[in-house]
C-alpha cells in the first residue's frame, strides 16, 4: 500500500471499484499476485517479491529507461544482474535486513574494505523538485483548470477529486501532493493541446 498512489478508499471515492476493474479487493491485478510467493515466516522475502514484481519493474526501471532515453543517457543497473538477484533473494530476510541494521546492510558490508567509512555511514539522500510549492503558487491556476476539466468528463467522481485536492491544500507538505498532481495532469491531458 505504501507504493500506491491512491488508497483503496480514495479509488472508491473516485468511483473506481475493484470488482468493476477486474482487480482483487486491494486493487491489484490477480495475475500479478498469483505468481508472488507469500511467506508468513519471512516478511522481508514477501515484501521483496512484491517490490520486485509491482514496483521495480512497473515504476523504477520504467522511469529510469524513459528518462535515460529522453536525455540520451545509458543507464545501467548492475545490482539487477540475474546472478546477483538469485544470490540475494535466496538469503533469508533476517540475513538481508537484520533488526537494527542500517538500510543496505549487505551492500555496506560487502564493500566495507573498498569504500571510505564516511560513505558507508551516509544516509539515503534524494532529490525532489519543489512541485508541491509550485502547485500552491505559480501552477495553482493551471492545476485548478486541469481538475475542473477532469471533473467535467464524468470519468471520476468529482467529490473524490475535490477530496484529494482539498486534502493536499490542508497538508501541502505531505505525500498527498503526488495524488493531487496526478489528477491535475490527467485533467490537463484530457483537455488536449492549448
Amino acid at each position: 500500500h505504501r507504493r500506491r498512489l491512491l488508497s483503496d478508499q480514495q479509488l472508491s471515492e473516485l468511483g473506481l471499484l475493484w470488482h468493476d476493474l477486474g482487480l482483487t479487493p486491494d486493487y491489484l491485478d490477480p495475475s500479478e499476485i498469483a505468481v508472488v510467493e507469500l511467506r508468513d515466516d519471512d516478511p522481508v522475502w514477501t515484501i521483496s517479491q512484491l517490490e520486485t514484481r509491482l514496483y521495480l519493474g512497473n515504476m523504477l526501471l520504467r522511469d529510469s529507461d524513459v528518462n535515460g532515453m529522453a536525455h540520451s543517457l545509458e543507464i545501467r543497473v548492475p545490482l539487477l544482474d540475474q546472478r546477483v538477484l538469485d544470490l540475494v533473494l535466496a538469503l533469508p530476510g533476517k540475513v538481508r535486513l537484520p533488526p537494527g541494521a542500517p538500510l543496505k546492510h549487505l551492500l555496506r558490508h560487502a564493500f566495507a574494505d573498498v569504500l571510505p567509512p564516511a560513505v558507508l555511514q551516509q544516509g539515503k539522500r534524494g532529490f525532489t523538485l519543489p512541485i508541491r510549492r509550485w502547485m500552491t503558487g505559480a501552477l495553482r491556476p493551471m492545476c485548478q483548470q486541469g481538475l475542473s476539466r477532469l471533473k467535467s468528463t464524468g470519468l471520476l467522481n468529482p467529490r473524490g477529486v475535490d477530496a484529494i485536492w482539498n486534502g493536499f491544500l490542508r497538508e501541502p507538505e505531505s505525500p498527498i501532493w503526488s495524488r493531487a498532481w496526478m489528477l491535475c495532469v490527467l485533467g490537463l491531458h484530457l483537455q488536449g493541446p492549448r
